[in-house]
């Protein structure tokens, strides 16, 4: 794991996870641990008091992917490009 994050551009936007076995998901499972770049804490940050406001569900997973899909503009993704 330390070797891949180690050439991951720290420019690039991430939001690495297992998404969920629908085709059509946009958010990682929280449960099995999800990998955020530094710049995306920075766009949440931002959003903050959207995220809040809209995290009606008892699922964590979906209350932090809503939050980073609105903040970030970032589906989850299960590959990263090696920069």
């Amino acid at each position: 794991l330390n070797e891949f994050l180690n050439h991951i551009s720290i420019n690039q936007d991430l939001y690495m996870g297992q998404a969920f076995d629908d085709i059509h998901a946009v958010y990682c499972y929280f449960g099995s641990g999800i990998i955020l770049s530094r710049t995306v804490p920075q766009k949440i940050y931002t959003e903050l008091d959207w995220c809040t406001k809209n995290a009606y569900s008892q699922d964590l997973t979906d209350n932090i992917g809503r939050c980073i899909l609105k903040a970030a503009k970032l589906p989850c993704t299960n590959l990263a490009s090696v920069c």
